[in-house]
């Protein structure tokens, strides 16, 4: 009986103390966007693997945006970002070694914003600008796919440029869970302020929110407000370096129909056609046993487009398509 009870008590201890951020599969998506430049689109992060830095174990997420934004390239664009490396310690979430998210923090509890940038212009370096203040104004708990998650509402102080004296220190606010992150926001703090004032008429890249979470262990979370988002997102892969061992497309060029043969083997999968401009002109589940697909494109106007299948796990694979 003893002995029971120590294996009860040791599995109970282990089960507190369990790991919760960034399970294998982990997969993020946030909305971006911006007034000038016009920028529309999505940043995704996803976990790759654990790596050594100084010893210590780090989650390595890759962040890429996809999307249009003129600065990067004319059209829809897929461009990888940087790496974002956190860890998880006694339900404190770092990144790198400064504080992301401290769930045992207490209403009136406070912390530094964190030092790197997270908004992945460049490799992540340190932040130039003084740190400001985090909050923890509110504690509580969400309900997400059955699970419990400890919550946080955040405030932020933020001045988007140092140097200007015109410019006034503001804050904002953010929900954020354990697993998960911000729900609000993005997935790091809003970039660090820049040291020089850039130009009136430019706008900091901001975030709608999260639309989506997944993991290896936990269903698709899509947040209210972006339902079916993430099973059609379709700004994806539009290079000439294409995965045409997903799915193949034929005739192309075409005219009439254009078929498209799925070779991944997913039973359950969404085909999406989009314009160079990122209109979306065909989109369709499929929930079928069926490996090839007919689809009709007399009517769309002769040029370039991109065909995306993406598969029930979220894997979008593209294929450029002419249309003639």
């Amino acid at each position: 009986m003893r002995k029971f009870l120590f294996i009860t008590v040791i599995l109970l201890f282990f089960q507190g103390k369990a790991q919760i951020w960034c399970q294998p599969g982990a997969t993020w998506h946030h909305k971006a966007n911006a007034i000038y430049p016009p920028v529309n689109g999505y940043y995704y992060y996803k976990y790759l693997n654990d790596t050594l830095i100084n010893g210590k174990t780090y989650n390595k997420i890759k962040e890429s945006f996809r999307g249009t934004n003129p600065f990067w390239g004319a059209g829809l664009i897929d461009k990888f970002l940087s790496y974002n490396y956190t860890r998880e310690q006694n339900n404190v979430v770092y990144l790198l070694d400064d504080t992301l998210y401290n769930f045992n923090a207490t209403i009136g509890s406070k912390w530094l914003k964190p030092r790197y940038r997270g908004d992945g212009i460049t490799e992540l370096t340190v932040c130039n600008a003084p740190r400001r203040v985090v909050e923890v104004i509110d504690t509580g708990h969400v309900v997400i796919n059955s699970m419990s998650l400890k919550s946080l509402t955040l405030k932020y102080q933020v001045k988007w440029v140092e140097t200007n004296t015109v410019t006034a220190m503001t804050t904002y606010t953010d929900i954020v869970c354990q697993k998960i992150g911000s729900l609000k926001k993005g997935f790091t703090p809003e970039s660090c302020e820049t040291m020089s004032d850039v130009g009136p008429t430019m706008h900091q890249i901001g975030f709608s929110g999260l639309t989506c979470y997944k993991d290896n262990n936990f269903a698709l979370y899509e947040t209210p407000g972006f339902e079916n988002t993430c099973a059609n997102i379709y700004v994806l892969g539009l290079t000439d370096n294409l995965t045409v061992t997903h799915f193949k497309l034929y005739p192309n060029p075409a005219s009439e129909i254009v078929q498209i043969q799925n070779l991944n083997g997913s039973k359950s999968y969404i085909i999406h056609i989009v314009n160079y401009l990122g209109e979306l002109v065909y989109s369709q589940k499929f929930d079928n046993d069926s490996e090839i697909t007919s689809i009709k494109i007399s009517d769309f106007p002769k040029g370039v487009y991109f065909a995306n299948l993406t598969d029930a796990d979220l894997n979008t694979h593209s294929q450029k398509l002419i249309v003639e």
